[in-house]
Formats: C-alpha cells, sequence, structure tokens
C-alpha cells in the first residue's frame, strides 16, 4: 500500500464521523475495528521488512539412526530428504568414542568436548540430571557455546523435551565457579528464552516456532526425544514407514519441514538461517553399548546460504576430515572423523564468532560446509 492510500483510507475514516446522516455509536465501533486493523497490518509489514541477521538453529534428535533417513525413507521424509539435497551432510558421523548416551553426548555437542579421555574431557557420565551443575563433576567451569553467544550480546535460546536437559539451565543459567557465591549482576543468565518439557515434542516445538517468529535469538538450540522414546519402547525398527520408530522420525520430519517454510517465507528469515541437524546417539536393542555401529553412526546435516548443495561433507573437507567407514575411531588419531560434538563450534563459526574456550572438538572451527571454502 502506498503511502498517499494509506493517508486517503485515513481520512475516509474520519470523514465518517462528520456525516449528520450516519448513526455515529454504530459507525464509531466499526471506525475503531478499522483503524485496529490497519495498526496491525502496518506492524505486520514493519516485522517483514526489518533486516535480518544471520542466525543458526542448532537440532538434536536423540536415537536418530542415521539409515532411518537415508536414500530408502526420502519419499516418506521430504524434509530430510530436502535438507540431504540441498544441503552439506553425512549419514556417517560419530557420538563419542566410549560414550552413546544422551545426556553425555548433549554436553559435548555444546561443550566441544569429549566426555572421557583427555583433560579437555567434560565427565559427566550420568544420563539423568542430580540437580549438580556441568561445572561441579570436573570443579571448573566448563564454557558452552552459550557462553560466547552470550559474550558477544548475542540473544540465545534453548528448548528441549527431555527434563534431564535442565542440566543446561541449571549449569549456565547463573554459571559461576563452583563454590562461588551467587551473584544476580556478575553471573547473569546465558538464556534470554528458555523452555524444558518432559518427553513433549509437541509442546517444546509450539515454544520454539514463538520464539523463531517473533523474536531476534541468533542461535536457538533445539532438542528432540520422541525418536529415542519410540526406539527404547517399540525397537529401532526401520524398515516400515508404520514402525512407531519410524512414525517418530517422520513426525520430527513434519518439524522440520514447517521451520524451512517458515524461514522461506518470512523476509527477515530467508537467506538468514543455518540449519545444522545432528544427533546424540543412534539406536539398537542396547543403546548405551557404545561399541555397536548402529548406536555410535549419526548424521550431520548443514543448511543455509552458502552451504554447498548435495555434498558430502567428507568430500568437502578431504585434508581435514576422514570417512571412519563402519569403525570407531579414537581421539588420538590425527585424522577424525566427523562428530556430533562438532555442531556447537560450527554454529559459532556460521555466526563469524570465535570457538568455545578450551574446546578441543572443531576447536580450530576446521570443518568446511561450503565449496568455496567461505564457510
Amino acid at each position: 500500500m502506498r503511502p498517499y492510500n494509506i493517508n486517503i483510507f485515513i481520512m475516509n475514516i474520519f470523514s465518517i464521523f462528520t456525516d449528520p446522516f450516519m448513526d455515529r455509536r454504530r459507525v464509531a465501533v466499526f471506525g475503531v475495528i478499522a483503524v485496529l486493523v490497519w495498526v496491525s497490518t502496518v506492524m505486520l509489514l514493519l516485522q517483514e521488512s526489518r533486516a535480518g541477521h544471520r542466525r543458526v538453529i542448532l537440532i538434536v534428535i536423540d536415537g536418530l539412526r542415521s539409515d532411518a533417513i537415508d536414500k530408502n525413507h526420502w519419499m516418506q521424509l521430504p524434509a530430510f530428504s530436502y535438507l540431504i539435497h540441498q544441503g552439506a551432510s553425512t549419514l556417517n558421523a560419530r557420538s563419542d568414542v566410549h560414550d552413546t548416551k544422551a545426556l553425555p553426548n548433549n554436553v559435548s555437542i555444546i561443550t566441544g568436548r569429549p566426555v572421557y579421555d583427555t583433560d579437555s574431557a567434560h565427565r559427566y557420565v550420568l544420563n539423568s540430571y542430580t540437580g549438580q551443575a556441568i561445572h561441579d563433576i570436573r570443579n571448573k567451569y566448563i564454557h558452552s557455546f552459550f557462553d560466547v553467544l552470550y559474550s558477544n550480546n548475542y540473544r540465545n535460546a534453548f528448548f528441549a523435551s527431555k527434563h534431564w536437559m535442565g542440566l543446561f539451565i541449571k549449569s549456565y543459567t547463573a554459571p559461576r565457579p563452583p563454590g562461588s557465591i551467587f551473584n544476580r549482576k556478575k553471573n547473569p543468565s546465558r538464556f534470554q528464552s528458555f523452555v524444558v518439557t518432559e518427553k513433549d515434542d509437541a509442546k517444546t516445538f509450539e515454544a520454539f516456532m514463538i520464539e523463531l517468529t517473533n523474536f531476534d535469538a541468533r542461535c536457538i538450540f533445539l532438542h528432540f526425544s520422541g525418536v529415542e522414546a519410540a526406539g527404547r519402547a517399540s525397537g529401532w525398527d526401520v524398515s516400515s514407514p508404520e514402525s512407531p520408530y519410524m512414525k517418530a522420525v517422520a513426525q520430527v520430519d513434519g518439524y522440520l519441514g514447517e521451520i524451512l517454510e517458515t524461514v522461506q517465507k518470512r523476509r527477515h528469515l530467508r537467506g538468514n538461517v543455518f540449519l545444522i541437524v545432528t544427533s546424540s546417539h543412534g539406536g539398537s536393542p542396547n543403546p548405551d553399548a557404545f561399541q555397536v555401529p548402529a548406536n555410535f553412526t549419526v548424521p550431520f546435516l548443514v543448511w543455509g546460504p552458502g552451504v554447498a548443495r548435495g555434498t558430502d561433507l567428507y568430500a568437502l573437507n578431504p585434508d581435514r576430515r576422514r570417512d571412519p567407514e563402519e569403525f570407531l575411531v579414537p581421539y588420538n588419531r590425527d585424522q577424525q572423523p566427523i562428530r556430533n560434538a562438532e555442531a556447537g563450534n560450527l554454529a559459532l563459526h556460521l555466526l563469524d564468532l570465535s570457538p568455545i574456550p578450551s574446546s578441543i572438538i572443531n576447536g580450530l572451527q576446521s570443518l568446511r560446509v561450503s565449496a568455496s571454502g567461505d564457510l
């Protein structure tokens, strides 16, 4: 609507009130409604036209097997298929070397550290939340990518669908060295928005979408637990789209499709959003057995502006990462496989931010997702 049309519209509204033959009380009601509609329209146009900036959505899907989203399932999973064909990806990434439990791997993703093995390991080995912070295990502060976002004054949001993910709220809402006295001014929250539900992917996703469409978080962490819950309850059957496990995967595919549709429809999001999608672990009848390939093999998908399309991540990083084939590769090998724990530092790299302090998994931000090497 051009400016002079808006002015004429306003003049016509006010002219109604000066017409002596009109029922002013009735017209006043319709006039107020018309003004409210006009104001709402202008506000919507302003929201859609505001300048966009880079954003990253880091999505962790607990229990997602790589073979659940391979080419045999693309017809049933259009969003996963789109991300693979329009982005850079691998279905042969790795979880932690010695741990395929969900919570320890989520800690690795957020901190860029192994569970065990090195002096930099976070060593949070519990698959539950006991009220302790991550830092209490090592008796020292364990930095996360939330800290880097906060130090750069970036809005940060966190949405998870399992109660033990509250570990991160405990650890980074008021982060401080273990034993120190809490000071609200010195220890502000790393999150400007967070929701943690108990195994409710739908409610978690609803809260996430409010954040995505109405606020300006530069990085949003989104966690789904339904796929793992279906696998543990009914088995990890990837052979039939009607299995409870594959139905849970299809539900997450629907959520991803809604995210992609929203990003492409909203002007301030279009061309500005990166998606990183990975899993804490795969799944098998014994999902916590770290030596089982179905457990330690996970997907790693990246999509967004400048990301290579339909390209294998190992092909983009021939001198930096090595395809592990079917093997479980220890951390002391020179060339590492791509790991789910690379996601935190990759998210920061896509936002042109420095890596997580003291992190060693993609600590040099060397994983590339574009053919030109710009990303």
